[in-house]
């Protein structure tokens, strides 16, 4: 088992490589989300107004994750139900891309649910993590 584990940690380029830094971080960005783009279209609740805009749409690489803070978290008298995450990928201080306009609460529909952002990991360069739960119905 162990050999196995170590093959497929020798092949996977994340495990070859020295940690990527500065404007690398951000070449790598645009070459992770355009391997697989998602065009979202974000909508926003304009702050002391009660009307919600909808944004322009915008490249994103959209990765559906099961929870990961635990197995479970609803549990019913005959379920428990999982909840799933996505994690965005978005541009942020990436030479020849806009950043991605995205904030807190902003909401989007992608196979067919509404999705909801909870939070923002701005702090690597030339890369926006967004994390996005299933909006409660």
């Amino acid at each position: 088992m162990t050999a196995r584990i170590n093959q497929w940690i020798a092949n996977v380029r994340q495990f070859q490589t020295a940690p990527i830094q500065g404007q690398s971080r951000a070449y790598d960005t645009a070459r992770e989300i355009f391997e697989r783009p998602t065009q979202v279209t974000l909508n926003r609740k304009l702050q002391g107004e009660n009307r919600t805009i909808r944004l322009q749409p915008q490249t994103v690489r959209l990765e559906v994750i099961e929870n990961p803070r635990s197995d479970t978290e609803k549990h019913g008298p005959n379920e428990s139900i999982t909840r799933q995450y996505v994690i965005l990928i978005a541009f942020k201080s990436c030479q020849g891309y806009p950043d991605t306009d995205i904030q807190r609460a902003d909401w989007f529909w992608y196979a067919g649910q509404q999705w909801t952002v909870l939070d923002l990991i701005p702090n690597l360069y030339g890369r926006l993590l967004v994390q996005c739960e299933i909006a409660p119905t």
